[in-house]
């Protein structure tokens, strides 16, 4: 843990963003979390978190770049797991200290699992949802909304099977409705992608998120992402909004979802509460 003192830290440095409106505000530094004093406005280091933002008065929301082992999340949380391989282990043990991290109150030690995988609390005093991928955990944390969260890695396999989680009519808006161009774009294995496919391979991986991110909403499993969740069009930028439906199984009654994205490099945040 990198441990740097006050005044070695300037609030205009380029290591990191901030954003103050109301409650909302969120703070990003080269892996390593910063602490605000409200007072002073300014920030000290204190842990290696990635991301966090507090996106109002009771929903809290962190991305953790994991470089601990995993005897760190063991000793902190006093809990074991029955997942055999060690990585995803810590990976597991991370998403859940990141719960307590956000609130020092939350009660990890009474999260259940549904028959869907879904974790939850049965008092349901806190909504949540975690997602891992490659060395990255991610957590939400809500006293008042229902949530979900996806973090993903921008892979060009996403080319591939994207015809397998957007419907025709999305193929279309997005112009991806050449599956022979998607295919034969990654068929090398030179990484020097073109403005184009690089693009393509981002935004897939958005819209891929989108649904993972509106899937840990519901939270009821049975999800087919074709025809259950449309996304409007929108335009890919580092940060913005999406404009989606879900539409239940089975029934008429439908939801209408904003899901808040953030690319960082290669890797791709989305998150809702509602």
């Amino acid at each position: 843990m990198l441990k740097t003192p006050l005044n070695s830290f300037e609030c205009n440095s380029k290591l990191f963003e901030t954003l103050n409106s109301g409650f909302s505000h969120y703070f990003c530094v080269d892996n390593r979390n910063i602490i605000r004093n409200s007072s002073s406005k300014k920030f000290v280091f204190n842990m290696p978190l990635f991301y966090q933002q507090d996106i109002n008065e009771n929903t809290k929301l962190a991305i953790w770049k994991i470089e601990e082992d995993e005897d760190f999340f063991k000793d902190k949380l006093s809990v074991d797991s029955n997942i055999i391989h060690t990585k995803k282990r810590t990976e597991h043990h991370a998403g859940r200290y990141l719960l307590t991290y956000l609130y020092p109150e939350f009660p990890f030690h009474k999260i259940l699992i549904s028959e869907s995988n879904k974790p939850f609390l049965q008092n349901q005093e806190f909504q949540f949802s975690i997602s891992h991928t490659s060395n990255f955990a991610a957590a939400i944390v809500s006293k008042s909304n229902n949530v979900g969260i996806d973090i993903e890695i921008t892979d060009e396999r996403v080319m591939k099977v994207a015809h397998k989680f957007l419907s025709d009519h999305e193929m279309a808006i997005f112009s991806l409705n050449n599956r022979n161009n998607l295919n034969s774009s990654i068929s090398s294995r030179d990484k020097n992608y073109n403005v184009n496919e690089y693009y393509q391979i981002k935004l897939l991986t958005t819209l891929w998120s989108c649904k993972e991110t509106i899937y840990k909403w519901w939270g009821n499993g049975k999800v087919d992402f074709k025809k259950m969740i449309a996304i409007d069009y929108f335009k890919l930028e580092k940060t913005g909004k999406i404009e989606s439906v879900f539409t239940e199984s089975g029934s008429s009654r439908i939801s209408n979802l904003l899901i808040d994205y953030k690319i960082f490099e290669d890797l791709c945040l989305t998150f809702t509460y509602l």
